[in-house]
């Protein structure tokens, strides 16, 4: 079994609803839940929680955070936020942990009903990570493939979400019962190196190879003098 050492400190910016929490043993000694802009507003979040929860940093002993799916802007911003944690005087011997906003949404979920289900979020245009009512990861599908899952489907709506298919619903991504679900969850967390942000598939990049490109646009023809 992992032990989780508390007090841990929390981020979560994988849905527009960013959290930033405190967490000692089953409660939270402070949480912030904002919908709003990740980059202005999460910092901001972090510091009024650690004022709040009246520790400062080196008494936290683990850093907690979600790889994803989701934003990935938000994921990213968290992942920088925890290794720049780690690098501060006192707190060399914090423990990371990371987890997956499926795995813990379909635990919230299972709190409140019996039976299986699918919980899945969107990602890129019309696809979706999808997860199993037990925390499983079931990889991603497209839109049409969310009929085939089988069961009740739960959807962690994100920013811009396109409108769902009638038998999907959607649920606002909430962490006030983390903590308790957390004390008999062991599996939820999962000890890691290094924050990073997680995505289904890897991004794409041109490489430049130092030539110069011709324009593809018609040339203009200008009159000449002579």
């Amino acid at each position: 079994m992992i032990q989780i050492e508390s007090p841990m400190l929390l981020l979560d910016a994988s849905t527009p609803i960013l959290h930033t929490g405190a967490i000692d043993g089953d409660r939270w000694l402070a949480l912030e839940r904002q919908r709003g802009d990740v980059v202005t507003l999460l910092p901001t979040m972090a510091r009024r929680v650690v004022a709040e929860s009246g520790l400062d940093f080196p008494a936290f002993r683990s850093l907690v955070h979600c790889e994803g799916p989701g934003s990935l802007l938000g994921l990213r911003l968290c992942a920088m936020m925890i290794e720049t944690w780690r690098v501060m005087p006192g707190m060399e011997n914090v423990r990371l942990f990371a987890y997956r906003s499926l795995a813990v949404e379909a635990a919230i979920i299972s709190g409140a009903r019996s039976g299986g289900f699918s919980v899945v979020t969107q990602y890129g245009k019309g696809n979706y990570c999808v997860g199993d009512s037990d925390g499983a990861d079931r990889g991603t599908c497209e839109e049409a493939g969310l009929a085939s899952l089988g069961g009740e489907v739960f959807a962690i709506v994100q920013r811009n979400q396109k409108e769902l298919p009638s038998y999907v619903k959607g649920v606002e991504y909430d962490l006030t019962a983390l903590p308790g679900i957390i004390a008999k969850e062991h599996g939820l967390f999962r000890p890691t190196d290094r924050a990073e942000a997680y995505s289904p598939r890897l991004s794409e990049y041109k490489h430049w190879d130092g030539r110069r490109h011709a324009s593809h646009e018609k040339p203009i023809d200008t009159p000449r003098n002579d």
